[in-house]
């Protein structure tokens, strides 16, 4: 799965303590986490860790409480790995799993990868985790959104679940986070691939976005529905470009933003050039 790029460094998410110094769930013993924190602070504990994951599964517990210890980025990374581990081998981690899609936030790449590959590997058979991913998708956290919405795009791509509702994708296409604004309008180009008038209609005023980054995601998926598509997508894509031209939106863009007005018009004309030309080779 693509991830994104991260600072590595040894990040403590603006929190000062470690996870014995937090708060405990009920029922978590403080000893039995300082133990576990101490195996997990190194590779050769994740060995040590498994056996006892499967001789007590209570001690999922544990090791998801220190998902989120933030002095040690290690112990996260490591905590995330265990659970991973202890899911391919049949462990339930159902407890795990709020702890693990919040995981996907963290600033250390390595524990966001280890969170995500623990993950995708529940997706396919567990759908309490399919759920938990769904709910995330209106997460405050932009880095939640983005990583779950990534990870329940590329799962319904092959196959294993149902693909997220466009309704939920087209709001995160206006999202306050760029990024999550960005990823969300690609995904929306595998629904625009398959026909949708809808998802045809957004990549198309994504044009229109405040931000060139976004602009420029438009325009490269708005070019492969082009390119790969059928006429009638062509045609799709000509009717938005008309409709988003008619509709006054691009002269307001022109009135707050020149460039976005003028990035915006030179993508729509490079479109319709692009369709005129494949139609005409086709004729």
């Amino acid at each position: 799965m693509t991830r994104r790029k991260q600072n590595t460094k040894n990040d403590v998410r603006g929190a000062p303590a470690s996870a014995l110094d937090k708060p405990l769930e009920e029922g978590i013993n403080k000893e039995k986490l300082r133990k576990f924190r101490e195996l997990l602070s190194e590779k050769d504990g994740l060995e040590q860790v498994g056996e006892m994951l499967k001789d007590s599964p209570d001690y999922i517990r544990i090791v998801a409480e220190l998902l989120g210890d933030n002095n040690n980025p290690i112990v996260r990374k490591y905590s995330a790995k265990a659970l991973g581990d202890a899911a391919r081998n049949g462990a339930d981690i159902a407890f795990a799993l709020d702890a693990l899609v919040k995981a996907l936030a963290d600033k250390y790449v390595d524990s966001s990868r280890c969170a995500s590959e623990t993950l995708w590997a529940l997706i396919r058979k567990n759908k309490v985790a399919i759920e938990k991913l769904s709910e995330a998708l209106s997460s405050d956290d932009a880095d939640v959104r983005w990583g779950a919405g990534e990870m329940l795009v590329q799962a319904a791509r092959k196959g294993f679940v149902a693909p997220p509702a466009i309704d939920t994708l087209s709001k995160l296409c206006y999202d306050k986070n760029e990024i999550v604004r960005s990823r969300a309008i690609h995904w929306l180009s595998f629904y625009a691939r398959d026909g949708s008038v809808r998802a045809i209609d957004i990549l198309v005023n994504a044009m229109c976005d405040p931000i060139k980054s976004v602009r420029l995601t438009a325009d490269n998926d708005l070019s492969k529905v082009t390119e790969k598509g059928t006429v009638e997508m062509r045609v799709m894509i000509s009717k938005a470009i008309l409709n988003l031209t008619n509709s006054g939106r691009l002269m307001r863009e022109a009135e707050k933003n020149s460039k976005t007005f003028i990035d915006a018009v030179k993508i729509a004309d490079e479109l319709l050039r692009k369709i005129d030309k494949i139609e005409r080779k086709a004729a």
